[in-house]
């Protein structure tokens, strides 16, 4: 999807696409869904028809592609750092951004990091 909508061009170097350094289509498009899944639950809570909900990468794309780049590329981590969270984890410290939204006015975060990395999994665990 970067390649066709444009990002591979906007982030390569050189005659070379790039990518995106995280899967901001995919995360996006997901938070999209999630979002649009909470309203109309809530619609149908109140008694009011649930639309159908219809999202595409390439929506995404267009939409991420219509956003103004920062002027400058210091901004960037300053945007990012006023959402990110640090949370203890088995393997160490992890840096990560907090979900988007808020429920009941109350932002929205993660309450502990994800499980072990694969690597620090016992070499003897078994999932047969």
């Amino acid at each position: 999807m970067q390649a066709a909508c444009g990002i591979a061009s906007i982030e390569g170097a050189a005659g070379v696409p790039g990518a995106l350094p995280v899967q901001a289509l995919d995360h996006a498009t997901g938070y999209l869904l999630a979002g649009a899944m909470m309203r109309e639950l809530a619609a149908r809570e109140s008694g009011d028809e649930a639309a159908d909900v219809r999202l595409a990468l390439a929506a995404t794309a267009a939409e991420l592609m219509r956003m103004p780049a920062p002027t400058d590329a210091e901004t960037r981590p300053a945007e990012c750092d006023r959402h990110r969270l640090t949370l203890d984890h088995p393997d160490g410290a992890i840096s990560l951004i907090a979900p988007p939204g808020a429920l009941d006015g109350v932002p929205l975060r993660w309450q502990r990091a994800g499980r072990p990395s694969p690597a620090s999994w016992p070499r003897e665990r078994s999932f047969s």
